[in-house]
C-alpha cells in the first residue's frame, strides 16, 4: 500500500555534484570548452516511479576556460524550460559527465513563453504517472505575459486508471478550481503516490493575494506575507483530479521553506512538517527579514514541536522533540523505513 519517496535525497546528491556537462542552455563563454555544475537554487522535483524530475530554479554553471582558468558561476536561466529526468537505473559517480544521466524535456522545444516559463520554488505535485507543477516564482518581465491565476501546467509521463488507446507522454494546460490560486511560494510539499494524493504546505504570498514575483522594489508583488493555506491534491481519477484549499488551524503555523514529508502508519499515512522559518530574509530585495526579532523567536520551535498530520482523519497535531536542532529551513527530508517496516526514521540534509 505504502512507498516512501526519495525525491529530496536525488535533489540533495544532484545539487552536491560538481559535474562536468555539455549543458547549459543559455549558450557557452568565448572560449569555454567545458561547463560544471555547482549549484541549483529553489528546484522541486518528483519521483515517478523510477525516475526523478527535476525542474525550474536557479541552475548555477562554471565555465570551464580552454587556457585552464575556471569562470565565476553563472545562472543558466533555463531559457527553454527544460524539465530534467533522472532514471535510477543508470548508475553514476561524482565524476561522472551529467550529459550522460539527466535527460532533458520540454514543453515547448523554444524559448521559454508564457506555456512554461522558469519558475523559482514552488512544487511538482505528483503520483506514479503524473506531475502538476504549482505555485513559485516568476521573473517580474514584460517580454511575455505570465500565465493565468488558475493556470498550471501537468505532465503525464504514463496511463493509468482507465487505460486509453494511442497514449503519448506530454504536457496538458489545466486550471485550477475556483478560490485557488497558483500565486504562493515558499511552502512544503509532499506527493504519495500509493494514496494518490500530493500536498502543499503554507509559505508566502503577496500583501494583495494576488501575482507575486521573484523580490523587488515592488513590493506589492514580493512574497511577504504568511499563507495559512493547507493545499490537497487528490489524482486518483486520471484526468478528473480534485483539489482541496483547506485553512491551518490555530497551533499549526505556516513558515516559510519546511520540509514536508508523508509517512506511512495509520489509514492513510501521516504528513510530518518540519523546519521553516518565519519571516526569511530572502523575499525581499534587501535580502533582510522584515521582522528579524520575531523569526529568531519562533522559528527555532518549527524544530523542537513538529507538526504532524493524519490523512484519514484531517486532524493535526503536534509532537515535541529532544535535542532539536536549531532554526533551518530550504533543507532535504527523506524518510527511511526499517525493514519490516516496524519503525521509522526522518532523515534531513542541509538548509
Amino acid at each position: 500500500m505504502y512507498r516512501s519517496s526519495i525525491t529530496a535525497v536525488v535533489a540533495a546528491v544532484i545539487v552536491g555534484l560538481p559535474l562536468e556537462i555539455n549543458g547549459q542552455q543559455s549558450g557557452w563563454d568565448l572560449n569555454q570548452v567545458n561547463a560544471t555544475m555547482c549549484a541549483w537554487k529553489g528546484l522541486r522535483a518528483a519521483q515517478l516511479k523510477d525516475t526523478a524530475y527535476l525542474d525550474g530554479g536557479f541552475l548555477y554553471w562554471s565555465p570551464g576556460l580552454a587556457d585552464g582558468n575556471v569562470g565565476p558561476p553563472e545562472n543558466d536561466a533555463n531559457p527553454f524550460g527544460v524539465i530534467y529526468t533522472l532514471n535510477f537505473s543508470i548508475p553514476f559517480s561524482s565524476t561522472t559527465n551529467t550529459s550522460l544521466i539527466l535527460k532533458p524535456i520540454t514543453a515547448s522545444g523554444v524559448a521559454v513563453n508564457n506555456l512554461m516559463p522558469n519558475y523559482y520554488d514552488g512544487a511538482l505535485l505528483a503520483n506514479d504517472h503524473e506531475f502538476t507543477l504549482y505555485g513559485g516564482l516568476l521573473k517580474n518581465s514584460e517580454a511575455s505575459t505570465p500565465p493565468d491565476a488558475d493556470a498550471v501546467l501537468t505532465y503525464q509521463a504514463s496511463d493509468y486508471g482507465l487505460v486509453k488507446d494511442n497514449f503519448h507522454p506530454g504536457f496538458l494546460n489545466d486550471k485550477l478550481p475556483e478560490g485557488l490560486t497558483r500565486y504562493v511560494t515558499y511552502g512544503g510539499a509532499a506527493s504519495a503516490p500509493s494514496e494518490n494524493k500530493a500536498w502543499y504546505f503554507g509559505g508566502y504570498r503577496s500583501p494583495l493575494w494576488g501575482p507575486v514575483y521573484q523580490p523587488s522594489i515592488n513590493g506589492s508583488l514580493n512574497p511577504t506575507n504568511v499563507s495559512n493555506s493547507f493545499i490537497t491534491l487528490d489524482l486518483a481519477v486520471n484526468q478528473s483530479k480534485k483539489w482541496a484549499n483547506d485553512t491551518l488551524p490555530p497551533g499549526t503555523p505556516s513558515r516559510a521553506n519546511p520540509s514536508l514529508v508523508w509517512v506511512p502508519v495509520g489509514g492513510q499515512g501521516i504528513l510530518v512538517a518540519l523546519g521553516g522559518v518565519a519571516d526569511p530574509n530572502y523575499n525581499n530585495p534587501s535580502q533582510k527579514s522584515l521582522n528579524e526579532g520575531q523569526s529568531r523567536l519562533v522559528s527555532p520551535g518549527y524544530m523542537t514541536n513538529i507538526d504532524v498530520y493524519d490523512v484519514a482523519s484531517g486532524k493535526w497535531y503536534q509532537q515535541p522533540t529532544i535535542d532539536a536542532p536549531p532554526q533551518l529551513a530550504m533543507g532535504c527530508a527523506v524518510v527511511a523505513p526499517a525493514r519490516d517496516s516496524s519503525s521509522y526514521n526522518i532523515y534531513y540534509y542541509g538548509g
